[in-house]
């Protein structure tokens, strides 16, 4: 990515190249329209303009062996050229930049959830049911359901990342734990697009970095998007940030994907990862968090993966910081919201080193501390 952002910052910085002048076009259409995010932090479009142009290498412009070679900005610089001098590839970039959000679909989230659901296992019982909001190509429930281990194992933190309040644990033991079998219940994704070849195509060229293709990434991508279970359902078209619960009508939903939504109070589970993030206004987080509550069991929880802080003011609601993710390590975040106890609001139990789930630190909350008491007694 570092060949990539010194030809994005030449290309931009040229106001006559294409990609300047298509890229420019593309915000300004952003800006001018309704999108979930209205802030774009520099480090999003940087993101945003790398996704969209790893789209068309891969499958555009189909380059055989990507990403050998693209260590030297040479390689960049020509597919950058190719894309924006073919139509069609630019319609996509134009799309995408104009239109488009980053969707992550990492696996390794699921960590969090399924560490949780085998810990509070004899409260969630031993089939736990979850619905995830925003589940995009629904690769976290896919993986749970899969139930092979996990790609990259925890790491343990760097001692400068090391603070005073934080916990203390075995990594090599929370790895065991979550390598552990899990067979859930009758689960649910719901998110806003629908399963389709463009929405895979573009969920992948968001997911995986170049280093990972090398590594089998997109090879695992693609077998995971095949996972099926009868257990297992995708809902999509559902925009959980401006419906109401009470617009969330199981026998409509029934109708429009032949697929009915779960009654209300029947999840174990409800999931919120990295979806509130991308919403445009605090409503929408209150809309989206609401829909969490009327889903979820008196019994369940709520857990939220995502770049925020319990609100200090009112731990119910929550604080992003959108522009420091890609400044600090660990503002990305596993909180619990424990419905049999929801006035003390979201509790942070760990802290990610990013959003890709590779090294951690257990964080002092009560729950954080219940949790730890469950996993020191575990095996």
């Amino acid at each position: 990515m570092a060949a990539f952002s010194k030809v994005r910052a030449d290309g931009l910085a040229d106001d006559h190249s294409l990609h300047s002048r298509v890229f420019d076009e593309a915000v300004a259409f952003r800006l001018k329209g309704k999108r979930r995010r209205t802030s774009i932090e520099p480090g999003y479009l940087r993101n945003l303009d790398f996704r969209a142009i790893q789209e068309q290498i891969i499958f555009g412009l189909q380059v055989s062996g990507y990403p050998v070679g693209f260590e030297q900005t040479g390689a960049f610089t020509d597919s950058v050229e190719q894309i924006m001098s073919n139509e069609a590839h630019v319609s996509y970039y134009r799309t995408r930049i104009g239109v488009g959000e980053v969707v992550s679909n990492i696996a390794e989230r699921s960590k969090s959830l399924k560490a949780l659901c085998l810990l509070f296992s004899e409260r969630l019982g031993e089939h736990p049911s979850i619905l995830e909001i925003g589940c995009s190509q629904n690769h976290i429930l896919k993986k749970l359901f899969k139930g092979d281990e996990y790609d990259y194992p925890i790491e343990k933190p760097r001692s400068s990342d090391i603070r005073e309040e934080m916990l203390d644990y075995d990594g090599s033991k929370f790895n065991s734990l979550v390598n552990e079998p899990l067979s859930p219940g009758e689960s649910f994704g719901l998110d806003i697009l629908s399963e389709t070849d463009d929405a895979s195509r573009w969920a992948r060229a968001c997911s995986v970095r170049p280093a990972e293709i090398l590594t089998g990434a997109m090879r695992r991508f693609v077998e995971l998007d095949q996972v099926t279970n009868p257990n297992l359902y995708y809902i999509g078209n559902i925009d959980c940030a401006t419906l109401p619960p009470t617009q969330l009508n199981p026998a409509h939903w029934e109708r429009q994907s032949r697929i009915m939504l779960p009654p209300n109070n029947s999840m174990d589970v409800v999931l919120l990862s990295t979806v509130l993030y991308e919403l445009a206004t605090d409503e929408q987080r209150e809309a989206m968090l609401a829909n969490a509550r009327s889903f979820v069991k008196p019994t369940g929880i709520i857990i939220v993966l995502d770049f925020a802080n319990p609100d200090p003011n009112d731990s119910t609601k929550l604080k992003f910081h959108p522009s420091e993710i890609y400044a600090k390590p660990y503002q990305y975040n596993t909180l619990v919201l424990d419905m049999e106890e929801p006035d003390k609001g979201f509790q942070i139990l760990w802290s990610w080193d990013t959003g890709r789930c590779r090294r951690m630190l257990w964080r002092p909350s009560e729950i954080g501390r219940l949790a730890l008491n469950m996993f020191n007694r575990y095996g």
